[in-house]
């Protein structure tokens, strides 16, 4: 699973900062940007994250997390691979895909009587990006553009904290995620990311 993540300050990372300038040329007149985070991202935080309009990328401020009136309190944050295309939920947002930007993730690994918190970062690379789906929901009065995290087996290295990762997207499937609706892209990114990753303990 991914329950937490990590986007660069603007000072750490140019590839956010671009990212940041266009969101507040864009939405320069509008109170969301006050809501923008980054740093370490919990569910529910509102984050960058770039979605398809018109056939081009697009920066955008949407919510971490599905809450629905079903749930008593439980927010959806991830979607599994396998199953994306057979349930409902999922169904009605799979052409609605984003690019979820990120520097790091962090997963637990239990050992004995306790859970110790890792970083996982890509050794080549700064920034990288998720897969995810978003779609639009009633958040208490308001109708708001919510995304989860697409989930997919641990590769060799992530298997020896948990058995779950992020689908992270290599270089050349990028636009093909986030402008093609056809469906072998899902067989196309179902192979875990093998690119080599450092992932350190940073909580005894």
């Amino acid at each position: 699973m991914c329950g937490r993540y990590y986007i660069a300050t603007e000072e750490e990372n140019i590839e956010i900062k671009m990212i940041m300038e266009e969101i507040r040329s864009k939405l320069k007149d509008s109170d969301k940007i006050n809501l923008m985070k980054t740093g370490e991202i919990f569910p529910t935080d509102f984050v960058p994250v770039i979605i398809n309009k018109d056939m081009k990328k697009q920066p955008d401020i949407l919510k971490w997390g599905i809450k629905l009136d079903t749930l008593k309190s439980n927010v959806i944050i991830n979607a599994r691979l396998e199953t994306i295309q057979e349930k409902p939920l999922f169904k009605r947002m799979i052409n609605n895909r984003c690019l979820i930007v990120a520097n790091a993730f962090f997963e637990w690994k239990k050992e004995a009587n306790k859970k110790v918190k890792n970083i996982i970062l890509l050794e080549n690379k700064k920034t990288f990006y998720m897969a995810g789906l978003y779609g639009t929901f009633k958040d208490k009065d308001d109708l708001i553009n919510c995304f989860v995290i697409i989930t997919t087996d641990a590769n060799s290295q992530m298997k020896e904290i948990h058995d779950r990762m992020p689908v992270i997207l290599k270089d050349d499937l990028i636009d093909y995620w986030l402008f093609d609706n056809n469906s072998t892209i899902f067989s196309e990114i179902s192979k875990p990311f093998e690119n080599p990753l450092i992932i350190k303990p940073i909580s005894k």
